[in-house]
C-alpha cells in the first residue's frame, strides 16, 4: 500500500489551492488527478491481501478484481484522449467507465451472494446451454456438446 500512500501524499492543501487559480492549472490538475487515480486502480488489482489470502485471490474476489481492472483500463484511455482534446472518445468511455465502477462497489458492499446472483448474470450463454439441454437438443450427443457441458458444470459445480 506505499504506493498508495506515495500517490496521495501529494495532495495536501497547497497543492490543490494552487491548482485552482487559473483554468490551465485546473485542467493540469486534472489530468494528473485522473493519472493518479488510474495508478491506485493498478495498485489495488496488483496487491493481494496475504493475511486474507495467502495462496491468492478467493473466487469472490474476481468479479470485482475484474471490474476494477476495466475501471483502470478505460480511465488510462480517457486520459489519453483527455489529453488529445478528442470528445468523441472520451463521451464512449464514460459510460462503461462509470457502470463497471458502479457494479464493483455495489458488489464490495454485498456478500457471497450478490457476488453469485452476479455471476449467474454474466453467465447468460451458459443459462441458455442448460435451457437447450433440458429441450433435449441433439447436440449434447456430440463429442463437443459434452466437452461443452462439461465445462459448464465444472464452472458451477452443477450436476445434469
Amino acid at each position: 500500500m506505499k504506493e498508495i500512500g506515495d500517490i496521495l501524499e501529494k495532495y495536501d492543501e497547497r497543492y490543490v489551492s494552487e491548482s485552482l487559480k487559473s483554468v490551465d492549472d485546473l485542467n493540469s490538475y486534472a489530468a494528473r488527478f485522473y493519472r493518479d487515480a488510474a495508478e491506485i486502480f493498478d495498485s489495488i488489482t496488483r496487491i493481494r491481501n496475504i493475511e486474507r489470502n495467502a495462496a491468492g485471490f478467493s473466487i469472490d474476489d474476481a468479479p470485482i478484481l475484474g471490474l476494477l481492472v476495466r475501471v483502470w483500463k478505460l480511465l488510462k484511455e480517457l486520459i489519453r484522449y483527455y489529453e488529445e482534446n478528442n470528445a468523441e472518445f472520451i463521451g464512449l468511455f464514460e459510460r462503461p467507465l462509470l457502470e463497471a465502477a458502479v457494479i464493483a462497489t455495489y458488489l464490495m458492499q454485498g456478500n457471497a451472494d450478490r457476488i453469485c446472483d452476479y455471476r449467474k448474470c454474466s453467465y447468460k450463454d451458459r443459462l441458455r446451454i442448460l435451457n437447450e439441454l433440458k429441450q433435449g437438443s441433439p447436440f449434447f450427443k456430440t463429442k463437443a456438446g459434452q466437452r461443452l457441458l462439461a465445462s459448464v458444470q465444472k464452472k458451477w459445480n452443477w450436476k445434469v
